[in-house]
């Protein structure tokens, strides 16, 4: 137990917390190491099987675990689809010894278990309806859907850390390592405008609720912009557009969409403005679907 626990704390700075467990599962299922390499390159990650040698001047045969090794520095979207990756290779060799390494096989158990990890609570909305697209027919490596995916959260961990940091300024969390929450959530139960509340605590807290992910909105008639009117949250990136919301405490027009940002301007001063597709907005109540 005392394993697994070491395990879970030594994991927590890089996989994605509500992800956490599942990992955790797999790795605790059979005997394997796990390895990290800090060193960037065109190779992510990899598996290699269980390898036995014999030794002749020590007279004395060694036997290597199966190893997935995984780059460190990756962002963490990256680094956990990179580890369905490698886990679907070990699959595929312990079901499927003679199949080929990116053969139908393997694709099948690569589906399979990403299956288990696409839910928002993990992976933000533009990310996960990317990856549900690519996973109905996943390719055999790193391929260009992947990269676009990943690519608005950075290319490695310190450009993601600098980009959660942005966010949590506003008051917008992604989904993330537990440490990054604890680092720039809010005090520990302190309510900020959107609503979020973060437990400083040393073990995991229940993962934000997906229906936060889900809200949407229909457009909203122009002329009540600035009425007195109960608001309720939605994620701007979930709205029909064109749409009339509150940000700052201040009214905006949505009206286009330009790659992860929503674009329009504001309704008291006309000037352009933008907001992140994973910003919370306030919408009307009457225009919130329910």
């Amino acid at each position: 137990m005392r394993i697994e626990q070491n395990l879970y704390k030594a994991l927590a700075p890089y996989i994605i917390e509500p992800a956490l467990p599942m990992v955790m599962e797999r790795l605790s299922s059979r005997p394997i190491r796990l390895d990290f390499s800090d060193r960037s390159g065109r190779i992510l990650g990899f598996y290699r099987g269980q390898v036995s040698r014999f030794f002749k001047r020590a007279e004395r045969r060694i036997e290597n675990r199966e190893t997935i090794s995984l780059q460190i520095s990756l962002n963490p979207y990256t680094l956990l689809l990179v580890f369905i990756h490698e886990w679907a290779h070990l699959l595929t060799h312990r079901d499927y010894p003679g199949a080929q390494p990116h053969g139908k096989e393997w694709k099948r158990l690569y589906r399979r278990e990403a299956q288990f990890f696409l839910r928002p609570d993990i992976f933000p909305p533009d990310m996960l309806a990317a990856l549900t697209a690519y996973f109905a027919k996943p390719g055999a490596y790193w391929d260009d859907r992947l990269v676009a995916a990943c690519a608005p959260y950075g290319k490695d961990r310190k450009a993601f850390e600098r980009i959660y940091k942005r966010l949590a300024r506003k008051g917008t969390y992604l989904p993330a390592p537990v440490t990054y929450r604890l680092a720039y959530g809010p005090a520990a139960g302190r309510k900020t405008e959107t609503g979020s509340v973060s437990q400083a605590a040393e073990k995991p807290v229940k993962p934000a609720q997906p229906a936060l992910y889900e809200t949407k909105a229909e457009a909203v008639n122009p002329e009540a912009v600035g009425a007195d009117l109960p608001l309720r949250r939605a994620v701007a990136g979930t709205l029909t557009l064109p749409v009339c919301v509150k940000v700052q405490d201040r009214w905006a027009q949505l009206e286009k969409r330009k790659d992860d940002y929503l674009t329009g301007c504001w309704e008291d001063t006309d000037k352009a403005m933008r907001v992140h597709a994973l910003a919370e907005v306030g919408v009307p109540a009457e225009g919130a679907a329910e």
